[in-house]
């Protein structure tokens, strides 16, 4: 005896699409994170953690 099994194929189908990048928000969000970063990766650098002596 064979039985055929009922295949669920919804964990195939994409349940989020990727958005479509807005470049005016994307450079408004690289202008504003941009400088606090770089502020971040100074203050790293001046606390000398990683200096090997």
């Amino acid at each position: 005896m064979s039985s055929s099994r009922k295949t669920n194929r919804d964990h195939a189908k994409k349940k989020q699409r990727p958005m479509v990048e807005d470049e005016v928000i994307a450079q408004q969000l690289e202008q504003l994170l941009t400088p606090a970063i770089t502020s971040q990766e100074n203050y790293y650098r001046q606390l000398g953690l990683r200096d090997r002596q």
